[in-house]
């Protein structure tokens, strides 16, 4: 089989925090994390009707390609990236969003709760505290590593398991009771600021 490297910025995200992917899982493991001013469901079943200022927040996260941080707004003024490894991307029509706007920085996965308060300053918005994450597996550990990082902007992490190794943290409520943990949605309340 062949191996391929690991991205530097990912692995050492992941090992920084103690995280380590499940031993059966494909090489290129990772997450996505949502979080937006709206209710995440909107998007998708009302998105016609969402206010044109309406924000999404999404993180792409792989241990092969990295991780890739993107905000855009329904009205499609515009659409920032933010990677490890390159420089701030701004697509917009206005010169005031490709230019004018000083976007906070990025640098680190830890400093995610803290530029996420500095875009909601920046952008005059309030991003609703409930995060939704994705993953094809993930650990029960590994699930309140991300609690804890998340814990500074987030009151409910709203979780989609493809397959859950070990026992899920205390408080955290099913959807339903998957048989072998497998295609299990979950939701762990957090309080804010604890």
């Amino acid at each position: 089989m062949l191996s391929l490297p690991f991205n530097p910025h990912a692995e050492a995200w992941l090992q920084a925090k103690g995280m380590q992917p499940p031993a059966d899982e494909h090489p290129d493991w990772g997450f996505q994390l949502a979080a937006s001013t709206v209710p995440l469901d909107d998007w998708l079943v009302r998105r016609s009707k969402l206010p044109p200022d309406a924000l999404w927040f999404g993180l792409g996260f792989s241990r092969l390609l990295g991780w890739t941080a993107t905000l855009q707004r329904r009205d499609e003024a515009f659409k920032v990236c933010w990677r490890p490894e390159h420089a701030l991307e701004v697509e917009a029509q206005s010169m005031r969003y490709r230019h004018r706007t000083a976007w906070p920085a990025l640098a680190a996965l830890d400093a995610l709760p803290q530029m996420l308060g500095a875009l909601a300053t920046l952008l005059d918005c309030r991003f609703l505290p409930v995060f939704q994450i994705k993953a094809a597996s993930l650990k029960g550990s590994d699930i309140a590593v991300m609690a804890d990082w998340l814990q500074p902007v987030a009151s409910t992490l709203d979780f989609w398991v493809g397959k859950l190794h070990g026992e899920l943290p205390l408080g955290a409520l099913l959807d339903d009771e998957p048989a072998a943990r497998e295609g299990c949605r979950f939701v762990l309340p957090l309080s804010i600021g604890r």
